[in-house]
């Protein structure tokens, strides 16, 4: 059997999966998290679970909520789990009516009664079922409390009795007439399901309605509008219904949420004035300013250079060693191509991306915490007071905020946004935020040239990322983009206490992901780099200034001479950082043998400049692919790739430039 859990964001709907499955998905306490389904077995059988985004509303305004209609009308489900915040009633009821609507054999779990109870406030669920006649379930997903019953539930889930909620005479009629133009489906849904949906504006439902009758069924909305602006009964008629479901609600409401006996309105005030502080907007910023530079100084310097440093020697005086001996062993010659291969290919590249993983998952589990918490969803809001002065959707702050985890599903996460020029305009700035593929070449050149002020120079680049982002945005909007105005919503959970599991289970499976995503690349990447860097149009083992490579990055290097950079060592890495930007701190080492002949190649100056061209410059290759399945646009792609190249270089030739002018 098939279920499809469907919830608000930021109602425990992925810890409810997690909790169900087993499964370690991505938990974030914001929107935005979970751009796609997630699939996963139910423990004790072979049931699924179908993980949908979170969504307000079946009715979608944005191509992410469009994913939970069409998975309603196209996917083949036995059921639904409707996760409800038990805190937060009256809006998640909204979502809760839609699906009770479709008939379709549905749990409904109140999540978060613990956090209820804190807020003073008490449920009733006997009464919940004189209006929900379906399985209920009270719940605490983080806590993992109620999990059984949820599962023991699904086993015998049906429809106890028909959902139907009044709608008054003028649009109960225009259903009626709707039903009799739908011939009965196979599907699970209720035709007056679809009736309602059409005459709420639900486009996602059409498709599967009979050709010949669409016109007819887009007549008796229109008219119905109509009719309901003009009887003065709501400004349209999606406001009508949505009236008349809210008074549904607060009957609801009324009637099971109750004060906990003794509780004290003031026990709640005392948690407002941090969100006061942490969303102001001046003292927000200096706030997660200061966070990141702590974070960054806990990455880099206190705790993650010692670490790193440590797995150096282990790889150097160990594994290195006893990788060569062992090669010895079965008669490789030093000079000869598999090991050379095998040492200066892949125990170099590898290793030298390796050593960084210590500063990577730390930071991966600052980041993790500070979403688990709930205030990555306060950064959001101090940054919008930036970000829509620059032009920028106010749902964007989600999708660029992800983009320092990874550029890939920050593009994917820009479906939140409605307008299609919207999402382009973001994802067109996105790649200028420093995803974690770029610490390995921040982490091996500050090491280098800029021991004494690491954590600065880091956090500098990071800032310069969301800054260059920022003037692009705006300039994209006053040019190629038309400017659109569209309302910021973003959910702005409680703050909770992470679990300590659940946060090291997110840091190895970012870290994981990082080491499976960039071993495909290094790997093959790093044998490939040593070919060309070992074989020349002479033979074998020419000069290095003779090989394959060298003429390869001597085409570019010219390019790059403004910039600083002008050699072909540089180029080569840059071209190559196009399949995985790790591959810029594998090749670097592996075209100069180590660090010492990349202190020889570059002065401070100029691998600053290089550091920011590696920021900006062209996505990885898989950034572009998911640009393209997003826009489905080879133009507009090429359109993308292009811009960033653009200002990639001139940023690096003013900082350049402007070095040379001041030292």
């Amino acid at each position: 059997m098939r279920f499809m859990l469907i919830g608000n964001p930021n109602v425990g709907k992925t810890t409810l999966f997690n909790a169900l499955t087993g499964a370690n998905a991505h938990v974030g306490n914001w929107s935005g998290v979970t751009v796609d389904k997630l699939v996963g077995s139910i423990k004790g059988g072979n049931d699924q679970l179908i993980d949908l985004p979170g969504t307000y509303s079946v009715t979608p305004s944005s191509e992410d909520e469009g994913v939970v209609t069409y998975a309603i009308l196209h996917e083949s489900y036995n059921g639904f789990i409707n996760i409800v915040d038990a805190t937060h009633l009256k809006r998640n009821l909204h979502l809760s009516i839609q699906l009770l609507e479709a008939n379709v054999p549905m749990m409904v779990t109140l999540n978060m009664m613990d956090a209820l109870a804190k807020k003073g406030l008490m449920f009733d669920a006997q009464r919940l079922k004189e209006y929900i006649p379906n399985e209920l379930v009270l719940i605490s997903a983080r806590k993992g409390e109620g999990i059984e019953s949820v599962i023991d539930g699904l086993a015998k889930l049906s429809i106890e009795k028909p959902f139907k909620l009044d709608y008054g005479n003028t649009i109960e009629k225009a259903i009626a007439q709707i039903i009799r133009l739908i011939p009965q489906n196979e599907r699970a849904l209720d035709n007056r399901w679809i009736a309602i949906q059409a005459l709420e504006g639900n486009e996602g439902v059409y498709p599967i309605l009979p050709k010949s009758e669409v016109d007819k069924i887009r007549m008796i909305v229109l008219e119905t509008e109509k009719q309901i602006i003009e009887g003065k009964e709501a400004l349209s008629l999606k406001g009508a219904i949505f009236n008349k479901r809210r008074e549904w609600i607060h009957q609801v409401y009324q009637a099971c949420v109750k004060p906990l006996p003794g509780f004290k309105e003031e026990h709640q005030a005392r948690l407002t004035p941090i969100d006061r502080l942490l969303t102001h907007p001046i003292l927000g910023i200096l706030i997660f300013l200061l966070l990141m530079f702590l974070i960054y100084s806990l990455t880099f310097d206190w705790l993650g250079n010692p670490i790193s440093d440590g797995f150096t020697a282990v790889i150097d005086n160990w594994v290195t060693p006893a990788i060569s001996s062992f090669l010895l062993s079965l008669g490789l010659h030093p000079e000869g191509f598999i090991y050379g291969a095998l040492i200066e290919g892949v125990v170099a590249g590898v290793g030298g991306v390796i050593v960084f993983l210590p500063q990577i998952l730390i930071l991966f589990f600052c980041l993790s915490l500070m979403e688990a918490t709930g205030y990555m969803a306060r950064v959001a809001i101090v940054m919008d007071y930036i970000f829509s002065g620059f032009g920028l959707n106010g749902k964007a702050v989600v999708p660029l905020i992800t983009g320092f985890g990874c550029n890939v599903p920050a593009i994917m996460a820009t479906r939140t946004i409605p307008d299609k020029f919207e999402r382009i305009k973001t994802m067109m700035i996105i790649p200028f935020m420093s995803c974690s593929a770029r610490l390995p070449v921040y982490v091996l050149f500050v090491g280098i040239f800029f021991k004494k002020s690491q954590s600065l120079i880091i956090m500098g680049l990071y800032l310069l990322g969301i800054i260059v982002a920022l003037l692009s945005a705006k300039l994209l909007s006053v040019s190629i983009f038309k400017k659109t105005q569209s309302q910021f919503i973003l959910e702005v959970p409680p703050y909770r206490v992470p679990q300590f599991k659940n946060l090291m289970n997110q840091t190895f499976s970012r870290g994981s992901d990082f080491i499976h995503t960039a071993g495909k690349f290094i790997v093959l990447g790093s044998v490939v780099l040593w070919l060309l860097k070992d074989l020349g149009p002479s033979g074998l083992h020419v000069p290095d200034d003779q090989s394959y490579l060298a003429l390869l990055g001597g085409v570019l290097a010219p390019v790059f001479l403004p910039l600083g950079f002008g050699t072909w060592q540089a180029a080569s890495s840059l071209v190559v950082g196009f399949l995985a930007k790790e591959l810029v701190a594998s090749s670097i080492l592996i075209i100069c043998g180590a660090e010492t002949g990349i202190l020889a190649l570059f002065t401070p100056l100029q691998a600053f400049s290089f550091l920011v061209f590696s920021l900006l410059y062209i996505p990885c290759l898989s950034t572009v692919g998911v640009m393209y399945q997003e826009t489905k646009s080879l133009k507009v792609t090429t359109l993308m790739v292009i811009f960033g190249v653009v200002v990639a270089y001139l940023v690096s030739f003013v900082i350049y430039q402007l070095g040379l002018l001041i030292l």
